[in-house]
């Protein structure tokens, strides 16, 4: 069974200060979104400044151009609203949150895997070699393990069509023991 790439959240933030090291900014607040939201590079580059919404508690963003072609709201972490909170007001709600290319993101996050050696560091035999979408993993690795978020709410906030895509994908990256503990 291949075993999905995914980092632990200091490694995560390795690669963060890789990326602005680098001055890559743009990048890293892609990968910051994908690291807190779980959100495909793809979802990340649809989002538009208008899909913050800071009324709820949490605050939360919608995701309106998604791999299956559902909208969904996800939650925004406190991480995320300091960053949009302070970010320069010189924008329309129709601006892109980051303005990068499908091709650039990944080739930035690449270069500051290798530039951190995260490419020797991330567990996984998957065919992909550790990268964009690693944070991904290691976004919903982290919610499981260290949230204890329910795997169903995980496959929500993943935007997964049901629950047994985020098992097939989350069982190998959280071990076979997931939830035991919590058996008598």
């Amino acid at each position: 069974m291949d075993v999905p790439h995914y980092w632990s959240a200091d490694q995560v933030q390795r690669l963060l200060d890789a990326l602005a090291t680098n001055n890559r900014h743009q990048a890293r607040t892609a990968a910051l979104i994908m690291w807190r939201t779980g959100l495909r590079i793809s979802e990340v580059l649809g989002l538009e400044w208008r899909d913050l919404d800071y009324s709820g508690d949490p605050a939360t963003l919608l995701v309106r151009r998604s791999k299956t072609r559902r909208a969904r709201t996800v939650r925004l972490h406190p991480e995320l609203v300091q960053l949009f909170t302070n970010w320069p007001a010189n924008r329309t709600p129709r601006d892109k949150m980051v303005a990068l290319s499908m091709r650039t993101v990944p080739r930035h996050i690449a270069d500051a895997v290798v530039s951190s050696d995260l490419d020797q560091e991330s567990p996984g035999t998957g065919k992909r070699l550790p990268g964009a979408h690693s944070l991904r993993h290691s976004a919903a690795r982290h919610w499981l393990m260290v949230g204890k978020v329910p795997l169903n709410v995980v496959s929500q906030w993943l935007g997964h069509a049901n629950v047994s895509v985020t098992l097939r994908i989350c069982l190998p990256i959280v071990g076979s023991d997931y939830g035991m503990d919590e058996i008598p």
